[in-house]
């Protein structure tokens, strides 16, 4: 499935999520957080500060999340959404 986001909207892939600590202990699916990091996959017309392939930090409990069986776990967010840029 090919997704493109309009305006102010940019599509991202969720970092992996953490399964154990590193000390050895798993941790169980109820207890994991989202990661609040990912790649940027695709970009609306409307967005000057993110590009493509961009690293980003975005808030906890921003966006609408996609379920993409061939893209693994995507998010779609705002601009005004992005925290920072990991470099």
């Amino acid at each position: 499935m090919a997704f493109r986001p309009i305006g102010k909207r940019i599509l991202v892939r969720r970092a992996p999520q953490v399964e154990q600590t590193d000390g050895g202990i798993i941790i169980p699916d109820l207890y994991r957080d989202r990661p609040t990091e990912g790649e940027v996959i695709s970009i609306g017309e409307e967005v000057t500060k993110a590009k493509v392939g961009d690293q980003l930090l975005f808030a906890k409990y921003s966006g609408v999340t996609i379920e993409n069986q061939d893209e693994g776990d995507l998010i779609l967010i705002t601009e005004d959404n992005i925290l920072g840029f990991m470099e």
